[in-house]
């Protein structure tokens, strides 16, 4: 097995990381520290070596950055394992997981790269890429940009969720709040959102009442919290 791990800036510097909580964050460069070759983790064995918990990774979860391979024993795929790392042919080393991933995301050897053995190799196709998907998510921020509330930025969907939490309110309401407002760019006829928290409340109220939340259909809010199940948490798709 390689033994470096690499983490594109385009990732782990772009605004949708570094709008992770601080411990999520820290959890996914555990997580990527402790993979195989093929991007698959154990993570159970990354969680009581760093005392994290599930409630760290799940807006890694919901924000896509990792997807769920196993729930049990529960085993993850770093989402953009391909965009951060490029083993050399010669270093690579089939994982326990290799299945999985194929079923999930393709041929994992699409990673890989034939070199002469020189390093520089993978440094610079590493670089080449880092640069392209840094200017793809420098074009997505300006577009962003200026909507949603104080500072000029959308809010997360982990932030979301945080806050629906604060409010009683179950975490499938939240995940429907940022997904048409995304769709709608943070604008409601034409203007852009300035305060999202305000939305979100009058989406609350809306809902308590029984009615339709701005056009999307809701379902009753009983006051529960997220369920921390690994079969209920957010974005989990079983394959």
């Amino acid at each position: 097995m390689a033994a470096r791990r690499m983490f594109a800036k385009a990732v782990v510097g772009s605004g949708r990381f570094l709008r992770l909580p601080v411990k999520s964050r820290l959890l996914y460069y555990d997580l990527g520290m402790d993979a195989d070759d093929d991007g698959a983790v154990d993570v159970l064995s990354v969680l009581r070596k760093t005392g994290a918990t599930e409630r760290e990774l799940e807006p890694l979860i919901a924000e896509e950055f990792v997807t769920v391979l196993l729930h049990e024993p529960p085993v993850i795929y770093i989402t953009d394992w391909k965009r951060n790392n490029l083993i050399r042919k010669d270093r690579y080393t089939e994982g326990l997981y290799r299945e999985l991933v194929e079923r999930a995301i393709g041929h994992p050897e699409d990673n890989q790269r034939l070199t002469n053995g020189q390093p520089m190799v993978n440094q610079w196709l590493t670089q080449t890429r880092t640069g392209q998907d840094r200017q793809g998510q420098d074009r997505v921020g300006q577009d962003r940009q200026g909507h949603g509330g104080p500072g000029g930025l959308v809010p997360s969907l982990s932030e979301v969720v945080d806050y629906f939490r604060e409010q009683g309110v179950k975490s499938d309401l939240a995940e429907r709040f940022h997904r048409v407002n995304e769709e709608r760019l943070w604008k409601i006829n034409g203007e852009p959102v300035k305060n999202w928290k305000k939305l979100a409340r009058s989406w609350i109220e809306n809902e308590r009442k029984g009615r339709k939340s701005h056009g999307d259909g809701g379902e009753p809010v009983d006051g529960s919290g997220p369920a921390s199940r690994w079969g209920n948490l957010p974005g989990i798709k079983r394959l």
